[in-house]
């Protein structure tokens, strides 16, 4: 029997809870975490989802604040905000932290799909496909964040701007940047020379 994806919902709203198991329960396994004290009590027992959606406005400790704490004890997790915090600058700062989307409630059911697939899809590939020295590879984390090493692994693989664009839910210009950024972290002059990096 296939695995399905396990995803953890963290929301202290129950009635929005149940509108997200409705609408991805036939695809991905669910579970819930009322507030981000609970959910990282969660992953400190070993549980282990294949992504978090996170919302911001909670009380106790925020999404802005519990995305770090996670972040440090769960890596390579995608983590996507689902939130009704519709700002700009809401979701500028929500990305800079290193979430891997951050999606408006409230939200369609078709766009959810697909964008969660995309993300399960692009962690997937992100795990098996690296052939790269996971030791060499976590020696990034510290000039790196959490986004710009998810787009170094894909440079790795001589993914475009387009391509991680795409893959990422950001804009090229975006991309571009972060590119630009893990470029002068690196001291490396081109993208290209981060595999000669990791040597």
């Amino acid at each position: 029997m296939i695995r399905r994806n396990v995803i953890l919902v963290i929301d202290d709203d129950l009635q929005f809870l149940k509108s997200v198991t409705d609408a991805i329960q036939n695809y991905w396994d669910v579970s819930f975490a009322c507030s981000g004290e609970e959910a990282l009590e969660l992953i400190r027992t070993g549980y282990m989802p294949d992504m978090i959606l996170l919302d911001i406005d909670m009380p106790g400790m925020n999404g802005f604040e519990v995305l770090p704490k996670l972040r440090n004890l769960v890596y390579d997790v995608p983590i996507l905000f689902l939130t009704g915090l519709t700002s700009d600058i809401d979701e500028d700062y929500g990305l800079s932290l290193g979430a891997w989307d951050y999606i408006k409630k409230p939200f369609s059911k078709t766009v959810l799909l697909r964008r969660l697939s995309v993300h399960l899809e692009l962690s997937r590939r992100l795990r098996e496909a690296s052939s790269l020295d996971e030791k060499k590879l976590n020696s990034l984390v510290d000039p790196l964040t959490s986004t710009e090493l998810t787009i170094a692994r894909l440079l790795v693989k001589n993914y475009t701007n387009k391509e991680i664009a795409d893959q990422m839910h950001y804009s090229i210009p975006h991309i571009k940047r972060q590119v630009s950024q893990i470029i002068e972290k690196l001291g490396i002059e081109r993208r290209y020379d981060i595999k000669d990096y990791l040597k």
